[in-house]
């Protein structure tokens, strides 16, 4: 569940005031988000992994104190050297950066809407999963880190909820047509 977290700072003699509302990020909700994606195509879902998220953070607060996105490092850095170097024995890395949108779930939805940022969400070979979020100038920079440590996993698809059957492809899913398209519920 997101909190929101409020600052107020009140200048002397009370002359001028500046409120900002800020939503905390909810990693379990991404994680959530993303899992639904992948079980809706038969997929595995993926794990929280404490190295991969601070990898994510790591890159999210120096885009965010660079106010630019992109997968390098200012350092020279690439995804892969970042999970290395927070610990994480990988036999694949991915990673998806996107800035300015207002949730994770915007977020997600236009990370589905494209292609390669879509393709590391459906990877089939990863099985762990770390994202973050750092502000820069009021603007969100988020990065989500897939990996693989080689080994074969059954993870709930949100915390809380039961393990998928490892041997579930079919997934059924409800719809309605909604203004000639197909919507699911």
């Amino acid at each position: 569940m997101k909190s929101l977290l409020r600052f107020a700072a009140v200048a002397l003699a009370g002359l001028a005031v500046l409120t900002v509302n800020v939503l905390a990020y909810d990693n379990n909700l991404m994680l959530c988000l993303v899992n639904k994606e992948r079980v809706q195509r038969g997929l595995r879902a993926l794990g929280h992994d404490a190295a991969l998220e601070r990898a994510a953070q790591v890159h999210c607060d120096d885009q965010a104190r660079m106010q630019r996105m992109s997968h390098d490092g200012s350092d020279g850095s690439s995804p892969a050297q970042r999970v290395t170097s927070a610990g994480y024995k990988w036999a694949s890395v991915a990673e998806n950066v996107a800035y300015g949108y207002a949730d994770e779930n915007v977020c997600m939805e236009k990370w589905m809407l494209s292609p390669g940022h879509r393709a590391n969400i459906l990877k089939n070979d990863v099985t762990h999963f770390g994202s973050a979020v750092a502000y820069g100038s009021n603007t969100p920079y988020y990065t989500q880190v897939f990996a693989s440590d080689g080994q074969q996993h059954n993870f709930p698809v949100c915390a809380g909820a039961p393990s998928p059957s490892p041997v579930a492809n079919v997934i059924e899913r409800q719809y309605k047509i909604v203004n000639g398209k197909k919507v699911y519920v």
